[in-house]
């Protein structure tokens, strides 16, 4: 069925009814425009999902095929494959070819871009008529339009654009396809991701990254690199367009998300002229973000690379391949716990970039199992703080589980404070969630770093706070009902852990010291061992044994005694003194040097703080000549890594019990720690005096943690009768 029945006279584009079983798809007329300001030919038809080729369906019959869509797909393209993927001949790679085509009316792409501002439209001509798109759109057709050029005796391969395939005035047929994003983007026979008409030298760079990723994907370093600048084309040119491609817009949108994840394979960046495959640009991607100190010291970024740090780009490619997973679980309908959800799912999702807030939950629906899916409403009549309440109650009833109300920004000041405002960006690192890498301590610690940054070696988290006990909870109006026990009162906390995007606190300086002198460890070895352990979120029991050899650092002197005085750091005499003893006895430590310096900040930012009586630095060794570091080993570096962000956000606390507890930096005294059924880390609740609820209740503040309480320990001291069981109502 063709849309558009307006006449040319009327210039007007008109939709009708799309029924329940079809798509609209564009299809974009040759020949190319030959200058920016010709505007693309397409029409526009509602298209048969149920209408398959005569070939497709004898294949399909006669192979009885049971599989999953992605699956289907992926089999269906073996059946007809007549080409080889190789870099050289990245047309025969696509896998979207004439040959696959599986409609009796052609097939289609699904294309994935950024929307852009619609204060300076384009007009395309869709059906004859003039149709205003956003200048991003426009390029983004542009950039596909060579490849919807292949067709077969059926038909084209077809584009869905969202903004054109979906009837933007039509809030009835935009929620109904919204629920359907997954099924057609997952659907598709390929994806092209659109970064439009860039800048000059993309076509570049997009060569430089062809040659490049295959080195990537065998080790290679960035002084290999720059030792071999002639072999992967014109270096610097190439990196700093490509930094700028990395920075793109688009990786801030929520909605790549869930249309990368679900998405078809192959999954295509075109920029310009060229075109790549996602794995050749994601393998390059994360090795220059790996490397973006080294790459500033070259000069060839044009300011610092922290200011560029909230980019969406390097959770999402680094994560990649473990939410294809997840979705794959999805699909099969196979149980997928709240802590999959959350990591990194949510967590991205609230990380992207979109235009209405709304979209920070619709944006993610292809990524969530169907029991979640089908009871949320697309409603954009609704107010963002609704939709992201009813989102929070819908996935916590349907898991069972608290872990989503820890996603909560420490700015936000919308109630209740279990409901996470989506608008607010992440002001922490998740460790105790993420740590999910497992380390071969005799690898290079370059093949460590890799590890963690490409999300290799996944498994998923063994300690639970709750001891995997969960208990019933409810909800009345803004109040959430479950049950717990405190497991302490916060007596007092070290100043701000330092961070680059500024302070999450009113007072990051501010030290509370606390009054206890009690010490729940012992000696003085037992007490690093926690502060390790718990600066790193990681129980001593799941430590690797090289990880207490971080204790062995000695404490530089009265320097570090200054900045942990002032919380002013710098590197002085006695700093680089230290640097070069652990070049000498641990040579595998220069490449890392970076990495300890964020070591010694955070160390030195709880330095003062009191625990069993004294300043933390008196618990490390004093620095002198005959300091003995050749025991330290590569397999420390991930945690070095993980304790350098792992303080961003937080603070150190001691418990009027003595014991240390790493806290969200608005922590105040009197701030209780408890234990929730069905929350994997302890939560650190404030006491509030709410009218509405006679029982009294307590505000979320965050999630913290405390060493000796993340397997469940503490559940088994309530059935000792250690601790008190006690029903516990957020507001």
């Amino acid at each position: 069925m063709r849309e558009g029945t307006a006449s040319v006279e009327d210039q007007v584009m008109t939709y009708q009814p799309l029924p329940k079983d079809e798509l609209r798809l564009l299809t974009l007329l040759p020949p190319y425009p030959a200058t920016a300001d010709e505007p693309i030919h397409c029409s526009l038809d509602a298209l048969s999902q149920s209408g398959y080729s005569h070939e497709y369906l004898t294949w399909y019959n006669e192979t009885a095929v049971q599989e999953l869509p992605h699956e289907r797909l992926r089999l269906w393209k073996d059946h007809v494959r007549t080409t080889v993927r190789s870099n050289g001949a990245i047309e025969k790679a696509l896998e979207i070819g004439p040959s696959r085509f599986r409609y009796s009316w052609g097939d289609y792409i699904a294309l994935s871009y950024t929307w852009g501002s619609p204060e300076k439209p384009k007009h395309i001509i869709l059906n004859g008529v003039p149709f205003a798109v956003t200048e991003n759109l426009d390029a983004a057709l542009r950039n596909v339009h060579p490849i919807a050029q292949t067709q077969n005796s059926n038909g084209p391969l077809r584009v869905w654009a969202d903004a054109i395939c979906i009837n933007q005035e039509d809030q009835i047929e935009r929620s109904h396809e919204i629920k359907r994003m997954r099924s057609i983007f997952a659907g598709a026979l390929g994806v092209v991701v659109a970064l439009g008409n860039g800048w000059e030298g993309c076509d570049e760079a997009f060569g430089f990254i062809r040659n490049l990723s295959p080195s990537v994907n065998e080790g290679l370093t960035y002084a290999d690199l720059k030792r071999n600048a002639d072999q992967y084309g014109l270096f610097k040119e190439a990196i700093a367009t490509m930094m700028r491609l990395i920075f793109h817009p688009y990786w801030h949108r929520v909605w790549v998300i869930q249309e990368l994840a679900v998405g078809a394979d192959p999954i295509i960046v075109a920029c310009r002229n060229s075109r790549l495959l996602l794995e050749q640009w994601r393998t390059v991607s994360l090795f220059l973000v790996m490397e973006l100190p080294k790459v500033e010291l070259d000069g060839i970024l044009g300011g610092p690379w922290h200011e560029l740090e909230d980019i969406n780009i390097t959770g999402l490619l680094q994560n990649f391949d473990f939410l294809r997973s997840v979705c794959r679980a999805v699909e099969r309908h196979q149980a997928v716990d709240a802590i999959e959800l959350a990591i990194p799912v949510l967590s991205l999702g609230i990380m992207g970039i979109a235009t209405d807030p709304r979209d920070h939950i619709y944006g993610l629906l292809g990524l969530l199992p169907k029991n979640i899916l089908d009871r949320i409403d697309v409603d954009y009549s609704a107010t963002a703080n609704q939709v992201f309440a009813d989102f929070m109650k819908i996935f916590i009833e349907e898991t069972g589980e608290l872990d989503a109300i820890f996603f909560r920004s420490q700015r936000q000041t919308t109630k209740p404070s279990w409901v996470t405002d989506w608008t607010q960006p992440l002001d922490r690192c998740y460790l105790f969630y993420q740590r999910s890498f497992d380390y071969d301590s005799h690898s290079p610690s370059s093949d460590i770093t890799r590890k963690a940054l490409f999300g290799l070696d996944k498994r998923r988290i063994t300690s639970r706070a709750d001891g995997y006990r969960h208990r019933p909870i409810s909800f009345s109006g803004d109040y959430l009902h479950c049950h717990g026990f405190c497991i302490g009162e916060v007596d007092g906390f070290s100043a701000e852990g330092p961070v680059y995007g500024g302070p999450v606190s009113a007072n990051p300086s501010n030290v509370t010291q606390p009054s206890t002198e009690l010490n729940p460890y012992g000696n003085a070895k037992a007490v690093i061992k926690t502060l390790i352990a718990t600066l790193n979120q990681n129980p001593s029991s799941n430590s690797a044994s090289d990880t207490s050899a971080l204790a062995d650092i000695p404490w530089c002197g009265a320097e570090a005694d200054n900045h942990a005085e002032t919380l002013k750091f710098t590197i002085g005499e006695e700093f680089e003194k230290l640097t070069t003893q652990l070049v000498e006895q641990a040579p595998w430590t220069q490449p890392h040097l970076d990495q300890f310096v964020f070591f010694e900040k955070a160390r030195r930012s709880v330095g003062a703080f009191r625990v069993g009586g004294k300043p933390l630095k008196e618990y490390f060794p004093v620095a002198d000549a005959g300091n003995k570091l050749d025991h330290l080993k590569e397999a420390c570096i991930p945690d070095i890594y993980y304790i350098s962000h792992s303080i961003v956000g937080r603070r150190l606390a001691v418990l009027k019990s003595g014991e240390m507890a790493l806290v969200p930096a608005i922590v105040e005294r009197g701030d209780r720690v408890y234990v929730l059924f069905g929350a994997a880390m302890p939560v650190l609740l404030r006491r509030c005096v709410d009218p509405g609820h006679d029982g009294g209740c307590a505000e979320v503040i965050g999630e913290c943690y405390v060493e000796g309480f993340m397997s469940g320990e503490g559940v088994a001291a309530v059935e000792r009768g250690e601790f008190a069981e006690e029903k516990v109502t957020l507001c």
